[in-house]
């Protein structure tokens, strides 16, 4: 089945990515304002990393937060292949495409999907405490695409990182980001280091690995236009850091 790399398909009102294991269709709303209500190409390629590490784990039960999950692949994948899952944003995301989108996904699986959808403004502290009361604290994944897109939104990004990755030390943090400006991600890596985080790149074979491995090539075209060598070079410049607590966290 052919599909389209996810800068190409804003302006579609829904979306089928066909991950090997089973192809998620989702909602989109490309309403002015709000970058939540489309799918980014680096939620497609967190997807497909997700799908590896529970390969590689055997589909072993576990909890995981999304911060921003937007229109829900991610999650939705997450819950897919048997994690807990809560899958986050602010509220006019959560009404515009991620509930309809997460209750579609659980009427189209004969498989039990445990994703709930639940609002989270990572930048709003006090809503962040709050929630943690609801949540708890002890989730074994954190993880994001596509939201370090401003030098402001770092240190509260960073924050929700400290205070949902602080639950246990086995906590591990995947944060997917297309890198359009190179000093953006120094210092995001810099103050999650001075957080407390060991932070580390997955090697970008291992990312290719996973996109090669759990999707079929993208659409002629939509993939290296150069010269048709290599279908999935859309995604180079997608990278994910793997962050792991290291000391105990500091928030600001």
């Amino acid at each position: 089945m052919w599909w389209t790399p996810a800068w190409h398909t804003k302006h579609y009102t829904t979306l089928t990515i066909p991950f090997t294991r089973a192809g998620v269709t989702v909602t989109q709303d490309d309403q002015e304002g709000f970058t939540g209500g489309t799918v980014w190409g680096s939620a497609q390629v967190l997807a497909a990393y997700v799908v590896e590490v529970q390969t590689a784990g055997k589909r072993k039960k576990r909890t995981a937060i999304e911060l921003g999950a937007g229109t829900g692949v991610v999650s939705i994948v997450a819950g897919g292949g048997g994690w807990k899952v809560w899958a986050t944003d602010v509220e006019e995301v959560c009404e515009m495409v991620l509930r309809r989108n997460v209750a579609a996904a659980r009427a189209g699986t004969e498989e039990e999907m445990d994703v709930q959808v639940v609002a989270v403004d990572w930048q709003s502290l006090p809503q962040v405490g709050e929630r943690m009361g609801e949540l708890g604290d002890r989730f074994d994944y954190v993880l994001a695409s596509d939201v370090i897109y401003a030098p402001t939104i770092i240190p509260p990004f960073i924050d929700a990182l400290v205070r949902f990755g602080s639950g246990h030390r086995t906590t591990t943090c995947y944060i997917a980001q297309e890198v359009r400006d190179p000093d953006l991600m120094d210092t995001f890596v810099e103050g999650a280091t001075e957080a407390g985080f060991k932070v580390s790149r997955i090697p970008g074979g291992e990312v290719k690995k996973a996109l090669m491995t759990h999707l079929p090539p993208p659409a002629a075209g939509d993939g290296d236009d150069s010269d048709g060598g290599d279908a999935f070079a859309a995604f180079d410049d997608v990278v994910i850091f793997k962050l792991k607590p290291t000391t105990e966290l500091v928030a600001r």
